[in-house]
């Protein structure tokens, strides 16, 4: 079954504190605030991918433990008016500096 009104939207995010460039928070208390976030958001379709993220600061490259949430969506407008207060919530909640949100059509094989 094909359904070519599918999309992908991930949410990269660095467990890093973005005040002491360091992981403050255990990853058990991390992950459950990014799902406390999403049931606050009436979100239940989910995956959550740990991973390790790269990039180059002024001075260095850094390496930290990140995850990549993806939440795939027939774009409702519900989601789409959503995905800013998610970013938002997970901002301050993470003590993060930034979230990439991407959003990708996918093809269901």
């Amino acid at each position: 079954m094909q359904n070519n009104n599918l999309f992908s939207y991930r949410f990269y995010i660095g467990m890093f504190d973005k005040d002491t460039k360091q992981q403050e928070i255990s990853n058990t208390d991390f992950f459950n605030t990014v799902r406390k976030v999403l049931r606050l958001n009436h979100i239940d379709n989910y995956t959550i991918i740990k991973c390790k993220g790269h990039y180059k600061s002024d001075t260095m490259i850094i390496c930290e433990p990140s995850i990549i949430i993806e939440i795939i969506d027939n774009c409702t407008i519900y989601l789409l008016n959503r995905l800013d207060s998610i970013k938002v919530s997970l901002l301050k909640e993470l003590n993060q500096e930034s979230i990439l949100i991407t959003k990708q059509q996918i093809e269901v094989l």
